[in-house]
């Protein structure tokens, strides 16, 4: 932890130790943990639910997306253009069991840690037909985020170590911009095994920048990437609800994390297993074009959980 480099100095006064945890801080890129809580909810391919990261401080990860994608100028044309905007909501909690590491038994200090993220993005760029079954979409992408973190500490230390932290390591309020691009690219639905199939490959990149940032180990230019992978596939039921047909839904996705961005989070990737259902037309939603429902379960090396999504299209 970056107290570490704290507890090795010598008696100082309340200012140099809160200056020796600003620079151990910025040293341990702890700006870089902070964008990286942002880009879970950045593009809305992977299901929002709960994580359980098995790791030093122990996290528990949830987070929510509002995905929107729509293509225009399309009709029969090989090229388009396509517009995403994700609307995601992220909290990491943090459960550090001594600050300290036990370097400092007399300051022992335990600390919960919560950071909230609102993030918003925004992807604009052409999609090309490559043949008659790939398409390619290099998007521009442009966000924002407001990142919190609120703590609670407990122990023998507990006010020194809130002196010293408070508003470096916890309880701060931080706006950022973004912006970066992304490359994606989808095979058009093909029959296999009595099903229809879409899989894609997508790379994101996001350079984080602090708009409203007042503590400077929090406020640094920072890169995150990841990768991730789709197949989904969908085939009729034979069964109808409210006048509209069922299909079934089931699918598999993995998400990586790449650069500087691995490790920020406890862990370096997860998969995703995901089964639903779909109603397409229902007579009693005449505004509707279709609504979904599917459960997913997520693990990885030291990370669990499981989530759960509803859609609708018009």
């Amino acid at each position: 932890m970056v107290l570490g480099a704290a507890a090795a100095l010598p008696a100082q006064t309340l200012d140099q130790l809160r200056e020796a945890v600003r620079e151990a801080a910025s040293a341990d890129r702890y700006s870089l943990f902070v964008a990286s809580v942002g880009s879970l909810v950045r593009d809305g391919e992977m299901s929002g639910g709960r994580l359980e990261v098995d790791s030093e401080p122990k996290l528990r990860v949830m987070d929510a997306t509002l995905p929107y994608r729509e293509d225009f100028f399309r009709d029969g044309e090989r090229s388009w253009l396509r517009v995403e905007a994700t609307l995601g909501y992220a909290i990491v909690d943090a459960r550090f069991p001594d600050l300290w590491s036990g370097a400092l038994p007399q300051i022992a200090t335990s600390v919960d840690a919560r950071y909230e993220a609102f993030v918003a993005d925004l992807g604009v760029g052409p999609c090309f037909a490559v043949g008659s079954k790939i398409v390619v979409s290099p998007l521009l992408h442009l966000g924002c985020s407001h990142i919190t973190n609120d703590a609670e500490f407990d122990g023998p230390g507990a006010a020194f170590t809130q002196a010293i932290t408070e508003g470096i390591l916890f309880d701060w309020a931080a706006f950022y911009g973004s912006y970066g691009s992304s490359l994606a690219v989808r095979a058009e639905s093909a029959a296999w095994l009595g099903a229809e199939w879409t899989p894609q490959v997508r790379y994101d990149l996001r350079r984080t920048e602090g708009l409203d940032v007042d503590e400077p180990a929090i406020d640094a230019s920072d890169t995150t990437q990841w990768f991730t992978a789709r197949i989904d596939g969908t085939t009729p039921l034979g069964i109808d609800a409210l006048g509209a047909p069922l299909h079934g839904l089931f699918g598999a996705g993995y998400r990586r994390w790449l650069g500087e961005s691995v490790g920020q989070l406890g862990f370096d990737d997860f998969y995703e297993l995901t089964l639903g259902i779909r109603a397409d037309g229902a007579d009693a939603l005449p505004l509707v074009e279709s609504v979904k429902f599917a459960c997913s379960i997520l693990f990885g090396d030291d990370v669990q959980g499981w989530s759960i999504g509803f859609g609708v299209t018009f």
